[in-house]
C-alpha cells in the first residue's frame, strides 16, 4: 500500500532534536546525587562531576523538568510553586506536546510523513514525555486527542478523514506486532518507493479517541517489560506506534488524496549492566538494546559525516540491525523527524547523560529529504497542469523571438506517454504533421522591425556607386512613402499597398498541384483584380450596381456546370433566371439604390431553391462565395480599397482561374484554402503594421520598390543588393521555420495534456453516470468484481481506475468486520479492508 504514494514538492531539512531532563528519582535522591544538567533557552549544558568543566550543547528545545513546579489535586505538575535552583524555568508535559505534538501534526496534516523518537538511558524519562503517566499525559496521548478533535471540526462534504492505527515492538532482532501478538505472521521490512513498511502489520481503523486509546491500551498491555535496579518498569523492546491519517479533500471541483504516517518510537534505554544489576535473561535482553542502539549511533555518525561533508561518498549502516532499517526512512528518508533525548540530571550518570548529548548533537546535523504522501492521480493532475503552463510560456517565448530548449517536450514526461522510443516517435510525429501541407514558415513568414527595414533599405542604397546623390533621394524618398502609406493604413485596421500585394501572391502560392507559371500569371490576375475595384470606386461613385451583382451570382452558379457535378443543367438555368428577376434594375432590392448584405442573402436562399439536387454542403458554399465577392466589391465601392474583403476577393478570383471542376471539388477546396489564408494573414499583418514589423516578404516587395529608382543608373548594384537581401531572407525564414516547429511540437503536448487532463478530473460520479457496460468493464479491468451500485456505495474506490496499486490504501469500507486483541475484542468503527489486487 506505501508503494502506491507519491511524493509531492521535496525539501531537505535537519533533523530536529529536542533534550529533556528528569526530577531524582528515589535511587539518586538515595544516593545524593547532585545536578549537573544547566539549560538556558535551547542550550544544555553538562558539569562532569569530577573537574566541574561545562560542556555546552546547542538544540533546537531544551526542556528542564527538574525542578519549579507544582502539583494541582488531579496531579498534574506545571511551573510554580518554589523557583528552580538552578535559575530555569520548569516545561510541563503542554509545553512539550506545544512546541512538538502540535508541529508533528500540523506536518501530517500538509501529508509528510512525521517520525519522533525517543533517546536515552534506561530511567531517563523517555516514556514519560512520550506516553506519560496519570493526569500528566504525553505527546501520545495528547496527539490524539487533538487528531480526532481536530477530525470532528473539519469533517464535512469537501473534507473526509480515515484513521488507522499499528503497534509493534522491536525484541532482540524480532519485530512483533503487539496488536496480534499471537499472529503467525512474520513481519518483515520492506523499502519502497516511499521509505521504508513493515509487511505484514495489521493495521486497526479507529474512528475516536476512545476507540484509539483502548486499541493502544491492548498494545501496551503487550509489551515486554521487566525490573532493574535503575527502572521498575523498564522496556526490553523498542516500540513502535503507527497513526496512518488519511485524507480526502476536494479542491477545485476535484478529489485529492493525501496520507501520511505519524510514527513514535519509544526506544529501550540504553544501560550497564553494574548499574541495572541486570542477570541472566534480563542481561541479555540488555545486551541486546545496546547493540541496536549503538548501531543506531553508527547509523547517526555516518549521516551526520555524509551531511557535513557532501561529496564525500559515505556508507550508511542501516542493514546492520532491524531498529536501523526501521528507521531508515526517519533518519535518512521521507520523514519529517523529531528526536527527543532524555537525560538523567544526577551526577551518578554523568557518562550515559554525555553520550546521549553527544548523540542527540550528531543527530542535529542529519538532513532528511521530505514528500508530502499524495495519490499518484492527484500529483499527474498537479504535474498536467504545471507543464502546460510551462509549455504556454515556451510558446510565447518562441513568439517573442527567444531561443527556447524543447528538450523534454513529448519525451515520456508527464503526459508524453510513456518510455522513450514511444516519445521520439511521437515527437517525430510532431514534426511530421508540423510539415505537412504548406510549409509553415512559407505561411507566417519570418519578420523584420520597421527600423531594421529601414537600416537595410539606406545601407543598399548607399551601397549604389554608380548613382547620383539626387538620385539616391529620390529612392529614398520612395521608402518613406511607403513607411507612411503602411502607417496610415495600420491606423484605419487595413493595409499598405504594399502589403496587400505581397499577400495576395503569398495566398495564391499556397494552392498545391499548380505549376509556379500558373500561380504567377494568376497573382497577376489578382493584382489586375484590384485594380478593376480601384477603377470601381471611380466609375460607380461609390454603388455597387444589378450588372455586377448579377454577374458575381452567375459565376458562382456555373460552377456546378461540369461533369463531377450531378445537378442538370435545366436547373441551373432556372436559378441563374431566379437570379436576373430578383436583382435587375427597378426590383425590390433596388428601392433605396443599394443592396444590403442581409438582402442579398434572402435573394441567394431563394435562388437556391431553384436547384433541389443540389447537396446542403454545396448549396451553403456557393452562397458564402457570392457573399465574399459581394463583400469585396461593396467595400471596393465605398473606398475601402485596402480592407480584407477587397483581398479576399481578390484572392478568390484569381485562385478561381486556376481551373474549377465544381462546388464540391478539390479546386473548390484550394479556393476556401487560399481564402483562410488571406484572412488570417490580413489580421496577422495588420497586427504587425500596428506594432512596427513587416515580414520580410513586404520587405523584399519594398526593397525592389526603392531599388527601381535606381536600376538604370546602376543595374549590376542593384541587382546585387537585391541577391544580398534574398539570402538574408532565407536565413530568416529558416529560423521562422524552426521556431514554428517548435511551436507545433507545443501545441500538440499541450493538446495531449489537456486531453489527458480532462480524463483526469472527470468526478466519480461522471463515470459512474456511464452505461452499466462500461462501468462493468472499467471494474473488470482493476480486477474488481463489484456492479455499479457497489461501487456507487464506496466513493473511495475513485482512483483505483487509474493506479490499482492504491486499493491498499483506499479500500477500508468492503466488508464487515470486527477486530479481536487477545481475550479483548474491540468493534471497529469502520469496516476492515479485505481486497488485494
Amino acid at each position: 500500500g506505501r508503494a502506491a504514494w507519491i511524493g509531492l514538492a521535496m525539501s531537505a531539512e535537519s533533523i530536529k532534536v529536542a533534550v529533556r531532563v528528569r526530577p531524582f528519582n528515589g535511587r539518586e535522591k538515595e544516593q545524593n546525587s547532585k545536578c549537573i544538567i544547566r539549560m538556558q533557552g535551547p542550550k544544555t549544558t553538562i558539569i562532569s562531576p569530577e573537574d566541574g568543566v561545562e560542556k555546552d550543547f546547542a538544540f533546537d528545545y531544551s526542556y528542564w523538568s527538574h525542578d519549579g513546579f507544582q502539583t494541582d489535586e488531579n496531579g498534574y505538575n506545571s511551573a510554580g510553586g518554589s523557583p528552580s535552583k538552578y535559575g530555569a524555568t520548569y516545561s510541563s508535559q503542554k509545553d512539550v506536546y506545544d512546541h512538538l505534538g502540535v508541529t508533528m501534526l500540523e506536518n501530517a496534516w500538509q501529508g509528510f510523513n512525521c517520525t519522533m523518537f525517543a533517546y536515552g538511558q534506561t530511567g531517563a524519562g523517555k516514556s514519560y514525555s512520550f506516553v506519560g503517566y496519570g493526569s500528566n499525559k504525553g505527546i501520545l496521548p495528547q496527539a490524539c486527542e487533538e487528531i480526532f478533535r481536530r477530525i470532528k471540526e473539519q469533517t464535512g462534504p469537501n473534507h473526509k478523514f480515515q484513521v488507522e492505527c499499528a503497534m509493534m515492538e522491536i525484541y532482540g532482532r524480532e519485530l512483533r506486532d503487539l496488536l496480534h501478538p499471537k499472529s503467525k505472521e512474520k513481519l518483515k521490512i520492506r523499502n519502497g518507493k516511499t521509505g521504508t513498511y513493515v509487511q505484514g502489520l495489521k493495521k486497526s481503523a479507529v474512528g475516536s479517541y476512545e476507540a484509539i486509546e483502548k486499541v493502544q491500551d491492548v498494545g501496551t498491555a503487550n509489551r515486554t517489560v521487566g525490573a532493574t535496579q535503575m527502572n521498575a518498569t523498564s522496556s526490553r523492546a523498542h516500540t513502535i506506534v503507527t497513526i496512518t491519517l488519511g485524507q480526502i479533500k476536494k479542491e477545485d471541483g476535484i478529489d485529492k488524496e493525501f496520507a501520511s504516517d505519524i510514527v513514535l518510537v519509544d526506544l529501550a534505554g540504553s544501560e550497564r549492566a553494574e548499574s541495572t544489576g541486570a542477570t541472566g535473561a534480563r542481561l541479555q535482553e540488555g545486551i541486546e538494546i545496546n547493540v541496536s542502539l549503538s548501531a543506531l549511533g553508527n547509523v547517526i555518525s555516518a549521516l551526520a559525516e555524509k551531511a557535513n561533508n557532501p561529496k564525500k561518498k559515505v556508507f550508511i549502516p542501516y542493514r546492520s540491525h532491524v531498529l536501523t532499517e526501521l528507521l531508515q526512512s526517519a533518519l535518512g528518508g521521507n520523514s519529517k523527524t523529531v528526536m527527543v533525548a532524555a537525560v538523567s540530571p544526577a551526577n551518578i550518570n554523568f557518562d550515559e547523560s554525555l553520550s546521549t548529548l553527544r548523540y542527540a548533537d550528531r543527530a542535529k546535523q542529519i538532513k532528511v529529504v521530505v514528500e508530502v504522501m499524495e495519490n499518484p492521480t492527484d500529483k499527474l493532475i498537479r504535474e498536467l497542469k504545471s507543464e502546460n503552463e510551462k509549455l504556454r510560456k515556451m510558446l510565447m517565448g518562441i513568439s517573442a523571438g527567444e531561443a527556447v530548449d524543447l528538450s523534454g517536450v513529448g519525451d515520456g514526461g508527464v503526459g508524453g506517454g510513456g518510455g522513450g522510443t514511444d516519445s521520439e516517435e511521437g515527437a517525430s510525429a510532431a514534426e511530421a504533421d508540423a510539415s505537412s501541407g504548406p510549409d509553415l514558415h512559407k505561411q507566417y513568414g519570418a519578420t523584420i522591425t520597421e527600423e531594421e527595414l529601414q537600416k537595410r533599405i539606406e545601407e543598399a542604397v548607399a551601397g549604389v556607386k554608380a548613382a547620383s546623390e539626387e538620385e539616391k533621394e529620390k529612392a529614398i524618398e520612395e521608402m518613406r512613402r511607403i513607411e507612411a502609406e503602411r502607417a496610415e493604413a495600420a491606423s484605419k485596421c487595413m493595409l499598405s499597398r504594399n502589403d496587400m500585394e505581397t499577400l495576395i501572391r503569398n495566398a495564391i502560392m499556397q494552392v498545391p498541384g499548380v505549376s509556379d507559371y500558373s500561380k504567377k500569371d494568376a497573382a497577376e490576375e489578382a493584382l489586375s483584380e484590384l485594380g478593376r475595384l480601384y477603377e470601381l470606386r471611380a466609375s460607380g461613385g461609390g454603388r455597387l450596381g444589378p450588372e455586377d451583382t448579377i454577374a458575381m451570382v452567375t459565376e458562382t452558379l456555373e460552377m456546378w456546370d461540369s461533369e463531377e457535378c450531378e445537378v442538370p443543367r435545366e436547373e441551373l438555368e432556372a436559378a441563374m433566371e431566379e437570379a436576373q428577376r430578383q436583382l435587375a434594375e427597378g426590383s425590390q432590392v433596388w428601392d433605396d439604390g443599394l443592396l444590403g448584405y442581409d438582402e442579398l442573402v434572402e435573394v441567394m436562399e431563394n435562388v437556391m431553391t431553384k436547384i433541389p439536387s443540389a447537396p446542403t454542403g454545396p448549396r451553403k458554399k456557393a452562397i458564402a462565395n457570392v457573399l465574399y465577392d459581394f463583400e469585396g466589391e461593396r467595400q471596393a465601392a465605398m473606398g475601402n480599397l485596402l480592407s480584407k474583403p477587397v483581398v479576399v476577393k481578390s484572392v478568390r478570383a484569381a485562385v478561381s482561374l486556376l481551373g474549377i471542376d465544381g462546388v464540391d471539388g478539390e479546386d473548390f477546396k484550394q479556393i476556401e484554402k487560399a481564402t483562410k489564408y488571406a484572412e488570417e494573414a490580413f489580421d496577422r499583418v495588420s497586427a504587425q503594421a500596428g506594432s512596427g514589423i513587416v515580414s520580410t516578404d513586404s520587405a523584399e516587395a519594398a526593397l525592389s520598390k526603392v531599388m527601381e529608382k535606381l536600376a538604370v543608373a546602376a543595374p549590376a548594384d542593384v541587382e546585387e543588393a537585391k541577391k544580398s537581401f534574398e539570402k538574408d531572407k532565407q536565413k530568416a525564414e529558416a529560423k521562422a521555420e524552426a521556431a514554428e516547429r517548435q511551436k507545433a511540437a507545443l501545441a500538440e503536448q499541450l493538446a495531449r495534456n489537456s486531453e489527458m487532463l480532462a480524463q483526469l478530473t472527470k468526478s466519480w460520479e461522471e463515470k459512474m453516470s456511464a452505461s452499466e457496460a462500461e462501468v462493468s468493464e472499467m471494474a473488470a479491468e482493476l480486477g474488481l468484481d463489484m456492479s455499479r451500485e457497489d461501487l456507487q456505495d464506496y466513493p473511495s474506490l475513485r482512483n483505483l481506475n487509474q493506479d490499482a496499486l492504491l486499493s491498499g490504501r483506499l479500500v477500508h469500507l468492503l466488508y464487515p468486520g470486527r477486530h479481536t486483541f487477545g481475550c479483548e475484542e474491540v468493534s471497529s468503527p469502520r469496516r476492515a479492508a479485505s481486497l488485494r489486487i
